[in-house]
């Protein structure tokens, strides 16, 4: 990896479509973003995404196998999901409280120099919520 970038990135999508290659950089998470985290953290305690029980699908989609293999399959991506979230931000935190700032890696595409996939302030705004 490369030594350390400390230049905040703007955060935003990278287009869809494109051929450029994507790289990986090391940017300084912004205070408002780790002020937000610690917010949340004291009104919203970190708690894993709800699972439904094998009973509970059985019984409701009993007569819908495919509806119940389907819910079953996006409860399980989102709690992932929710898991990657909650992991990155123990992980900006654990940074902040350690040296008073984070870095985190992000992907970027060397075309358009643009964040690609996740973005750092809104990972929390998908499907699944946080």
């Amino acid at each position: 990896m490369a030594a350390a970038n400390t230049d905040e990135v703007k955060m935003m999508s990278a287009p869809e479509t494109g051929e450029g290659k994507k790289r990986t950089k090391l940017v300084r998470v912004k205070q408002e973003y780790i002020d937000w985290i610690l917010v949340k953290r004291k009104v919203l305690p970190r708690r894993p995404f709800p699972s439904l029980s094998d009973e509970v699908l059985d019984g409701v989609f009993r007569a819908k196998p495919e509806l119940r293999e389907r819910l079953r399959r996006d409860f399980a991506e989102c709690a992932a999901l929710m898991k990657k979230i909650h992991d990155d931000e123990d992980d900006i935190l654990e940074q902040y409280h350690a040296k008073g700032y984070a870095m985190q890696e992000i992907e970027i595409r060397d075309d358009e120099g643009e964040v690609a996939g996740w973005q750092l302030q809104q990972r929390r705004g998908g499907s699944c919520g946080t």
